[in-house]
């Protein structure tokens, strides 16, 4: 068995300023190794750098010179490292003669190999191939499955014709494969003490963290995108016939962290493929997230991969799957995180200074917690510097004073500028204070304030250069009593209440101050959408919409809570004595767990996913008989109160069958939602004490 490369080893990356190399080093050292990059001219990783630096030493860069083919060029390079994964290789398709590649592939494959023969601490040795070496094989795509043991014959013909007009073509991918079976002859012909695991690439997308001084070229993955969204276009159409394989950059990457421990992957070619997909499809993800571009057309005549079977081709991708975790990751998320960064839409990485308004709320302190926690620097702004207190002492206690500052902005959030220095010099906004109360009887009681303090906030940060992201919180409210009929269909994101905003027009509805609640926050979002459409600021605007939000008490309660707000309602279930008189079995009640809300708002500071989104902020539907049920497992004593049918619950027609699409959040979770008890538990232990203690005073 080939020994293994654990984390904490030393692990050399050719090509460091690389895209797919860079991404590689990052993932690396997530992971816990150390790493050491060669570039052929030092300030070439300068971006690199930076964009690594929060690594410390655990990451270098070392120079080797522009022939990187040269015999002892990567001899000092590898010296005491545990493994290798080159990347370095030309990529151009604009090659007249195959020499022009396949002398410096094979040349700079060899060399490292032999430097690597030379150093007895060498384990592994990785290698970024193409998946050039895969297609045109001796199948018929039409009918099977193409898989790690097939090679390209097509190539090496290919390039015995130098006035073919796809010589270039022809000799870029006849580099790759001769380089890759250089490498494994090495392997069989000298028996290094290392193994070989090659990775073989398509289209590779996906997030960028070296550096782009000019627009991509064609004739590399990111430049291919690039046409897709250049403003001007830079190509007159698109094609629609979906024989681009493509994969996202952070698989490659993981396959390579992967192949160092894992005891499946020595000696084996892996397929980094994702599947096949077409430019045009590619446009439609863009045009959802960047409308107002210039997309060039479809067009049966634009340029794309073609050879026998390409719009058909399937490839065996099973063990990378599994090595993976069971599957790649989506074509939406590889295009938008590629788009971001070709866009320079640059994301707001740890480190950065956020806004936080409303920071002694129950929501805004657990975000606060969570950016703290990420490494993030956090301005909370509050009405009044005594309400911030309990949150202040409790974050400054974990995380010192350093990261954290609160200032105070006025009673009347609305008033023009107030945000004015508070936004001074900051990254991005969290925007979550509005009024939460459903027992208004006129509606501009909670209207004019949440629409107003929105706008005033929106202005203020238009006016500050450094702002990139904005995001609001904001109501499941804007997204209930929508045109649907939520007994048949699923609700979206692109739906909106069409309700509430009408039904406060009759001051004598028995429901005024209900929809009074939920049609301010839908008009206050809905202005905040028209302001970024009219104003257009430089930032990105990302709203997420909470329903009842549960979960650990990190904020300031002074006593029993109001039973309109969430906390209110988690009391009145175990109050001793009790608040209600009965309590509903009608599963209506939208929640999600407060930490699932909180980690939203993190992750949309740097995934370009939620850009220009609305994020539906719910894990589902529950009751009250049904919390209080959980409850009783743990404080078996409490005088909980009875179930019955004429408690109060939300009720509208469907609202114990309403379901809303949540992919994309689950997504940006990992996957699913926290639990109904991991959300309840914690609230109720938290507070009972605060009952216990008479309060925070």
């Amino acid at each position: 068995m080939a020994a293994t490369v654990h984390p904490g080893s030393l692990v050399v990356v050719t090509g460091v300023n690389g895209h797919v190399a860079s991404i590689t080093a990052l993932r690396l050292l997530e992971h816990g190794y150390r790493v050491r990059g060669t570039v052929r001219v030092l300030k070439s990783a300068s971006f690199v750098q930076k964009s690594l630096a929060r690594f410390g030493d655990k990451f270098e860069v070392v120079e080797v010179g522009s022939d990187i083919s040269k015999p002892g060029v990567f001899d000092a390079a590898v010296r005491g490292v545990d493994a290798i994964v080159h990347t370095a290789s030309p990529v151009t398709m604009d090659s007249t003669h195959p020499e022009q590649q396949t002398v410096p592939a094979i040349g700079g494959t060899l060399s490292i190999l032999r430097s690597a023969k030379a150093v007895p601490t060498v384990k592994r040795f990785l290698f970024l191939g193409s998946l050039g070496s895969v297609v045109m094989g001796t199948k018929d795509p039409y009918k099977e499955v193409y898989t790690r043991d097939d090679w390209n014959v097509m190539a090496a013909e290919g390039v015995k014709n130098l006035d073919d007009p796809a010589i270039g073509f022809f000799t870029y991918v006849h580099s790759k494969c001769e380089a890759e079976r250089v490498a494994f002859k090495f392997i069989a012909d000298e028996k290094p003490q290392f193994s070989l695991t090659t990775a073989l690439g398509a289209y590779e997308l996906g997030p960028i963290i070296n550096a782009i001084t000019s627009p991509p070229r064609q004739d590399v993955s990111i430049g291919r995108l690039y046409d897709c969204l250049a403003d001007p276009p830079r190509v007159e159409g698109v094609s629609p016939i979906p024989s681009a394989v493509w994969n996202n950059v952070l698989d490659i990457a993981d396959l390579f962290v992967a192949s160092l421990t894992s005891d499946r992957t020595p000696g084996q070619r892996l397929i980094a493929c994702s599947g096949r997909t077409s430019w045009t499809e590619v446009i439609s993800i863009l045009r959802k997230v960047y409308p107002d571009r210039p997309y060039p057309p479809s067009s049966d005549s634009a340029p794309h991969m073609k050879y026998p079977g390409s719009e058909v081709i399937e490839f065996d991708t099973k063990l990378e799957q599994e090595l993976l975790g069971g599957k790649w990751r989506s074509l939406e998320e590889t295009v938008l995180h590629a788009a971001f960064h070709s866009t320079m839409a640059d994301p707001v990485p740890p480190g950065s200074l956020i806004l936080l308004t409303g920071i002694n709320g129950h929501v805004a302190s657990a975000i606060a917690l969570r950016l703290l926690e990420g490494g993030y620097r956090v301005r909370g702004t509050v009405r009044f510097i005594s309400s911030a207190k309990i949150v202040y002492d409790a974050l400054t206690k974990m995380f010192g004073t350093e990261k954290l500052e609160i200032i105070a902005v006025g009673e009347d959030i609305a008033k023009e500028g107030v945000f004015d220095s508070a936004v001074k010099g900051v990254d991005a906004v969290i925007h979550t204070p509005s009024p939460i109360m459903m027992d208004c009887k006129r509606p501009e009681e909670e209207f004019i304030p949440a629409v107003n303090g929105t706008m005033n906030i929106l202005r203020s940060a238009r006016r500050e250069p450094s702002i990139k992201r904005f995001l609001w919180l904001g109501s499941i409210a804007a997204v209930v009593f929508t045109a649907k009929d939520p007994t048949k269909e699923v609700i979206t994101r692109d739906d909106w209440n069409v309700v509430s905003e009408e039904a406060v027009k009759s001051l004598d509805n028995p429901e005024i101050g209900f929809h009074t609640y939920l049609g301010s926050k839908t008009a206050a979002e809905r202005a905040a959408w028209k302001f970024m459409k009219e104003e257009k600021p430089s930032f990105s605007l990302t709203t997420i919409l909470g329903s009842f939000i549960i979960g650990p008490v990190f904020c300031q309660v002074t006593g029993p809570p109001r039973l309109d707000k969430t906390l209110g309602m988690m009391h009145s279930i175990f109050a001793n004595p009790p608040r209600l008189t009965g309590i509903s079995a009608y599963p209506s009640a939208l929640w999600c767990h407060l930490h699932d809300i909180a980690d939203l708002f993190a992750i949309s500071l740097t995934s370009p996913l939620p850009l220009n989104q609305r994020l539906i902020g719910t894990a589902g539907r529950t009751c009250w008989a049904d919390v209080a049920e959980i409850l009783r497992k743990v404080w078996p004593d409490r005088p909980y109160p009875p179930v019955r049918d004429d408690a109060p619950a939300v009720r509208f027609p469907g609202a114990d069958q309403i379901e809303y699409d949540t992919a994309l959040e689950k997504e940006l979770l990992g996957g699913k939602w926290r639990s109904l008890e991991d959300a309840v538990v914690p609230c109720t232990r938290d507070l009972i004490a605060k009952e216990a203690k008479g309060w925070d005073k």
